[in-house]
């Protein structure tokens, strides 16, 4: 080993209590116990003072609640009236029911909220794939403004009577003598 690694220190003779270093750091006397205790932190009895009755009016307009309770309730009639129907007593059934509506409803609510993620990072792609091919896009029509201003375009240049016009999706179309006259449906 080296001389500059640290070593375990050694024992020393047993000292008085009172002389004994402390092996451990007490926290003062003021300190809060631990961090959750902290000044200015945002409790249970503040998140419930922000509910007001509006919430409860426009908890229908909530994405997925609609559907998830109507699945939630059609599945606590179903559960609860098979349970009774084969177990015959009332109260089971009733704890039943409620339990089946209180899963289907989570189960449903959380398979709406994981679809409606997957579409939105779906159109996120799909925006960043447009943005994407309008850039080469403009790309290529400056490309080609710039080969027809230097003119080194030569043979393999369009005709004067054809304009050629770049679609969205990259393909071109050409328009002019080699448009038909007739359409098909």
């Amino acid at each position: 080993m080296s001389d500059s690694a640290p070593t375990e220190p050694t024992p020393t003779p047993a000292a008085p209590a009172a002389e004994q270093p402390k092996r451990y750091l007490t926290p003062p006397t003021d300190a809060p116990a631990n961090n959750f205790a902290r000044e200015g932190q945002v409790g249970l009895d503040d998140a419930v003072k922000t509910i007001t009755l509006d919430d409860f009016k426009k908890v229908h307009l909530q994405p997925c609640f609609r559907e998830a309770n109507l699945y939630g309730m059609g599945a606590g009639f179903g559960v609860g009236g098979l349970r009774f129907v084969f177990g015959g007593n009332v109260a089971r059934s009733c704890n039943w029911a409620v339990g089946g509506f209180i899963l289907t409803t989570i189960g449903c609510y959380e398979r709406c909220q994981y679809q409606r993620r997957k579409e939105k990072d779906g159109m996120r792609r799909a925006a960043e794939i447009i943005e994407k091919k309008r850039i080469e896009r403009e790309a290529k029509i400056a490309e080609i403004r710039a080969r027809k201003a230097a003119g080194l375009s030569g043979s393999s240049a369009v005709p004067e009577h054809t304009q050629v016009t770049v679609q969205p999706e990259g393909m071109e179309k050409i328009q002019g003598s080699q448009r038909a006259w007739y359409k098909f449906w």
